[in-house]
């Protein structure tokens, strides 16, 4: 379950992620990107240098259009994290009715 601690005050913090104080928007695209951190962790290895390909250097020069599979991943990412922060906020607005 992902849940997001609310204060008194209109600052919010992601039960997971960081412990600093967000906006709630920020605390709820903080918790998504947990979530997608949780179930796609890094497989980076320092002792053979490997990188995995969210780490990979671009080769796209600035100002263009994604071109390589790095880029065009990390976009991806970013339009479902924070589709989903959109789904946690939604969800938790309906259920406080």
């Amino acid at each position: 379950m992902i849940r997001v601690l609310t204060e008194t005050r209109t600052v919010y913090r992601s039960e997971v992620g960081r412990r600093g104080r967000l906006t709630k928007r920020a605390a709820y695209r903080d918790a998504a990107w947990q979530a997608w951190r949780a179930k796609y962790p890094c497989t980076c290895e320092p002792d053979t240098a490997f990188e995995c390909p969210a780490h990979r250097d671009c080769m796209c020069p600035d100002g263009d259009p994604p071109r390589c599979d790095r880029c065009r991943a990390a976009e991806h990412r970013r339009k479902v994290i924070d589709r989903l922060a959109r789904y946690l906020m939604w969800r938790d607005a309906r259920s406080a009715r």
